[in-house]
């Protein structure tokens, strides 16, 4: 279960899929890139349909009208005056050390984002070493983003709508050890900026921002920055240390994760109210 923990302050050519990135090997499916543009039909996209148990952290899906669900929405809350004040659009999630539940917070958030009428959402995975995402959503699917930097996979193939939440997903696809070069290249930069003129919110599922590099990498895209942290858990220098990293003007908050329950009061009123909205 995750709250917000004194969250927001205002503010062309075919290669081998498998082949590792090297400067020989340079990123132009021109397929992938000529097909992101500002008249593609985002209904277009195949749907990926989830059915997960009540075991999921992916709270906006198995307790839609519960306590877990409606701290989301307060979050949701507050970026909406991120996004109106400071035009907060692409978001970096990150978190100081690995299993802090980065991940988690990402799927929900990006739910909890399309929960608006006509908010359209991408929810990008930025973590290429170690992806979870399609784990997580209980989907295999058969391509993504580190697929499209080196075959002539395109757009359509890459990018699915997850139903019931109505978001967009970019999945990272196949694992990689060394991602830098990806996330540094033209290529990507294309991608991304393309990807943002076609979406109201990008929400990036990055990796910690302490043992590796890429999520300080991936910061350059976002307009903002929020780190994750887990109860009880994460020591308060590692989270200080990502913030510095970071930047203390890029940091919107931090959301604290790993909570067992909420506040007493808090199951009060949704048992009052028999958990509904």
């Amino acid at each position: 279960m995750s709250r917000v923990f004194d969250a927001l302050r205002k503010t062309g050519s075919q290669s081998d899929p498998s082949m590792p990135f090297s400067a020989s090997a340079p990123f132009a499916p021109a397929a992938f890139v000529e097909a992101i543009d500002k008249t593609f039909q985002l209904e277009s996209f195949s749907t990926a349909r989830i059915q997960l148990g009540a075991e999921s952290h992916l709270v906006l899906h198995v307790e839609q009208n519960g306590p877990g669900a409606e701290r989301y929405r307060l979050l949701r809350h507050r970026l909406q005056g991120a996004h109106a004040e400071a035009h907060v659009r692409t978001l970096l999630i990150t978190s100081p050390g690995a299993r802090e539940g980065k991940s988690t917070v990402s799927l929900n958030l990006a739910a909890a984002l399309a929960e608006k009428k006509n908010q359209q959402i991408l929810l990008l995975e930025g973590d290429l070493r170690c992806p979870s995402l399609t784990r997580e959503l209980g989907l295999t699917l058969p391509s993504g983003l580190t697929q499209c930097a080196r075959t002539d996979i395109g757009l359509k193939s890459a990018i699915w709508r997850i139903e019931p939440l109505g978001f967009y997903l970019l999945p990272a696809g196949k694992a990689v050890d060394k991602p830098a070069e990806l996330l540094t290249s033209e290529w990507f930069s294309t991608v991304v900026a393309e990807l943002a003129a076609s979406f109201d919110w990008i929400v990036i599922d990055a990796p910690p921002a302490l043992p590796v590099v890429d999520a300080l990498t991936l910061k350059r895209f976002a307009d903002a920055s929020l780190i994750v942290a887990w109860a009880g858990r994460t020591q308060q220098r590692a989270i200080e240390e990502a913030i510095r990293l970071l930047g203390r003007n890029h940091v919107l908050g931090v959301v604290l994760n790993g909570l067992q329950k909420l506040d007493q009061g808090y199951y009060e009123y949704y048992r009052h109210y028999g958990g509904k909205m």
